[in-house]
């Protein structure tokens, strides 16, 4: 999928992230503020942002991935760098859950995780105000 940042003036990076990797699509059916207060909104306006500050920190790190595989191990070795491995991992696990959790029905059109990486489909919108 594509990645959308957004600046304006007031300094607001938004992630739309779009439902068909292949067009452009109508509308994003996510929007995702990265700077000031974490927002994560789908476009009926529910709230999709997880609540664990892991889950937010791999959904931001995935906006700033640009679509691009990310894998698994680098996330979790970031993100758990003072435990083991397997921990790290598992951790990882849970954290990702819980951000397919609160993505609800949408984590399957913009999550897209193998047995190795992790990646975000996203598109590039810039946002005039």
């Amino acid at each position: 999928m594509n990645s959308t940042a957004a600046a304006g003036q007031s300094g607001v990076v938004a992630f739309n992230v779009a439902r068909q990797p292949e067009r452009r699509p109508a509308y994003p059916i996510v929007r995702i503020h990265l700077l000031g207060s974490m927002r994560a909104t789908s476009y009926l306006g529910d709230d999709v942002l997880p609540r664990p500050k892991k889950a937010r920190a791999i959904l931001a790190y995935l906006c700033f991935a640009f679509g691009r595989a990310v894998p698994r191990a680098r996330l979790a070795s970031m993100l758990w760098d003072r435990v083991s491995d397997e921990q790290a991992r598992a951790s990882f696990r849970h954290a990702l859950s819980e951000l397919c959790t609160a993505m609800g029905p949408l984590a399957g059109e913009l999550i897209s995780a193998g047995r190795a990486t992790v990646r975000l489909g996203v598109t590039f919108q810039r946002i005039q105000k």
